[in-house]
């Protein structure tokens, strides 16, 4: 593994990413932080367009395209998040909804 993304769900979460920083500078591992901020990647609407465009894009015109190119190449992905009521953050939660088109079924393609 040679590149990972850490998508931070919160400011709380800087403290943990300093020290996997750290980890991974050790081992060679280059870490691409992203705070993801409330309303920058809006709720999947299940449509499930990203699966059926050539691109892969999302037809909602949010954070999301940016976010997808982001981690599409990387080897790993990092969801850094306080855990609220038991669940992950809101902005984690979105994040995770929209990475579908990302890798969909492990190089698979959607049936139409």
């Amino acid at each position: 593994m040679r590149a990972l993304v850490a998508l931070e769900g919160s400011p709380q979460a800087a403290v943990l990413l300093e020290t996997i920083r750290g980890e991974a500078a050790a081992r060679g591992i280059t870490v691409d932080a992203v705070l993801l901020l409330e309303g920058e990647v809006r709720p999947c609407t299940g449509c499930l367009a990203c699966l059926r465009n050539e691109d892969r894009a999302c037809i909602a015109k949010d954070g999301s395209e940016a976010l997808r190119l982001r981690i599409q190449d990387c080897d790993a992905v990092l969801f850094l998040s306080p855990a609220l009521f038991g669940q992950c953050s809101s902005a984690i939660k979105n994040a995770m909804d929209k990475g579908v088109a990302v890798k969909p079924y492990h190089g698979r393609e959607f049936p139409a």
